[in-house]
């Protein structure tokens, strides 16, 4: 749809550089993904405290949008037999669908886990994790640049024109995130994956640099300034021909 409208706007703002080779327009300006004023990163700690975590523990999050993702879902409860209890908690955002048994396995197996449909203010769950499974949204890939954490991304294969896969592939490329393909997830790899991580903080923190490096100061900022200073052109321009 931005590529089909490109042709006949004045400017467009993009969040990756890369997409001005895909649009038409006369300007194509890479500000960044704006995001809320209150998406912004908390303590560490109390945020694990928050949601009744351990303070000290390698921290998954996993989410899937909204509404979930239920492959995802599947793939995290097959994966909790090749992980370690004493390493590893979730903060898990399900979706409403897989809630209810998402929350039974971790409770039964006895995992430390804060699990829910969804979550409003993902500024805690965000600060408290180590490491993110998520698919890769153009708003997803924004979050975690602002927050600078690692990724293991599952683009979305449904996904129009396939943004997810080409979003997951530049943020892999920037050794930021790595990416499994939906069709090649497994319980296994991904307990593979998550344990390879959680056992090389040099490398996870190499990550979370290059994804916080990423960061692009104050996207709506510099869009609304943009814009107020196109229409003050404008104002001006129309009265001095006046």
């Amino acid at each position: 749809m931005t590529r089909f409208f490109s042709r006949w706007s004045e400017a467009v703002f993009t969040a990756f550089p890369e997409s001005s080779g895909y649009l038409q327009s006369k300007r194509v300006l890479n500000f960044g993904n704006p995001l809320r004023p209150s998406l912004k990163p908390v303590d560490r700690k109390a945020a694990r405290r928050e949601l009744g975590l351990d303070e000290g523990r390698f921290t998954l999050l996993v989410l899937g949008g909204s509404q979930g993702a239920h492959r995802i879902n599947l793939k995290v409860l097959e994966a909790l037999p090749g992980l370690n209890r004493e390493q590893v908690q979730f903060i898990h955002l399900t979706g409403p669908a897989d809630h209810p048994a998402v929350e039974a396995a971790y409770r039964t197996g006895g995992w430390s886990a804060f699990t829910a449909p969804f979550q409003s203010a993902m500024e805690v769950p965000y600060s408290a994790a180590d490491l993110v499974l998520c698919r890769a949204g153009a708003t997803t890939i924004a979050e975690l640049i602002r927050f600078g954490k690692p990724a293991l991304l599952i683009p979305l294969p449904s996904a129009a024109e396939d943004h997810q896969r080409l979003n997951a592939r530049w943020l892999a490329e920037r050794k930021a995130a790595r990416v499994i393909e939906e069709g090649d997830l497994t319980g296994k790899n991904l307990a593979e994956e998550v344990s390879g991580l959680a056992g090389a903080p040099d490398r996870l923190a190499a990550m979370a640099a290059a994804a916080g490096g990423l960061a692009r100061p104050d996207p709506a900022r510099s869009i609304g300034a943009y814009l107020l200073g196109e229409l003050g052109g404008k104002s001006t321009s129309e009265k001095t021909s006046a």
